[in-house]
């Protein structure tokens, strides 16, 4: 299956930080799709420590945990 490789290759060219980036983009819709791609990538080990270790995440998660519903 050709899919296996895919997490992997995209952690091997930084794709987490750049999706972590566009989570502060302007758009809505780019804002979903990053939120998606790095919840998928999030299966992977090592995407998982980058998302963790990446402070745009870090403050965004924060807002969501804290902010009122």
């Amino acid at each position: 299956m050709l899919l296996v490789g895919l997490p992997d290759a995209f952690v091997s060219v930084d794709i987490v930080e750049a999706l972590g980036k566009q989570l502060t983009s302007p758009g809505e819709m780019v804002r979903g799709y990053a939120a998606i791609a790095i919840g998928y990538l999030s299966f992977n080990p090592t995407a998982k420590r980058q998302t963790l270790n990446m402070s745009v995440v870090s403050h965004f998660v924060i807002f969501l945990v804290v902010s009122p519903q």
